[in-house]
């Protein structure tokens, strides 16, 4: 029987993407708390690190970097500032945003919005705002559902279309190769491994 893991996340898109990282690391998902924002879970960071502390279970807490912080460790740095992260915890920090982890999958994601490979940018963590690269690769698929679906109208002052978290919700959970997006996936490939260390780590004790 697989490990539980619990979880913390930002959103919607994050809770699917982190009961995938968890199945592939050979985790069971357990609770995940979707938190509504990168502050509210900060806010209850202390919580979850004690919980990991006293509680048999590991946890996964998954965040986006976006601007926060230069890199990844120096965003860590912040958050367990006061306290050093339990050992049965791993502070997972996608650069900068989990859509740079699905669009890390480039084959998949190509066939998924409908459009050439080629266009797919092979450095994901690089590019400035995954999320809306997504929207601008959405912008030239060839699939007219795609556009409605993931392209925000003009003027409506939103920054995705009105099912995004959806669509890409259902690209995570049908489509995703997570070994394939860990080769250009740096933070995503340290979150797998996190998992998998910890989960071995328990199974041998």
């Amino acid at each position: 029987m697989a490990q539980i893991v619990h979880a913390a996340v930002e959103g919607k898109l994050d809770k699917i993407i982190a009961e995938q990282i968890i199945r592939f690391a050979g985790g069971d998902p357990g609770r995940i708390f979707v938190m509504g924002g990168k502050a509210n879970l900060r806010k209850k960071i202390a919580g979850y690190n004690l919980a990991a502390t006293h509680q048999p279970y590991p946890w996964l807490i998954l965040v986006d970097l976006d601007r926060e912080a230069e890199c990844a460790p120096a965003m860590r740095n912040r958050w367990f500032a006061h306290q050093s992260p339990a050992s049965r915890l791993c502070f997972c920090v996608a650069v900068r945003s989990v859509e740079a982890w699905l669009i890390a999958d480039r084959h998949n994601m190509a066939k998924f919005l409908g459009i050439s490979e080629t266009m797919i940018p092979d450095n994901p963590e690089n590019l400035p705002d995954p999320k809306q690269e997504i929207i601008r690769l959405a912008k030239r698929s060839r699939r007219i559902q795609i556009k409605k679906a993931l392209v925000p109208d003009t003027g409506s002052g939103q920054q995705v279309g009105p099912l995004y978290t959806s669509l890409m919700g259902r690209f995570a959970e049908e489509l995703w190769d997570i070994r394939r997006a860990c080769q250009t996936a740096p933070s995503l490939q340290r979150a797998v491994r996190c998992l998998q260390r910890m989960l071995q780590i328990l199974r041998d004790a």
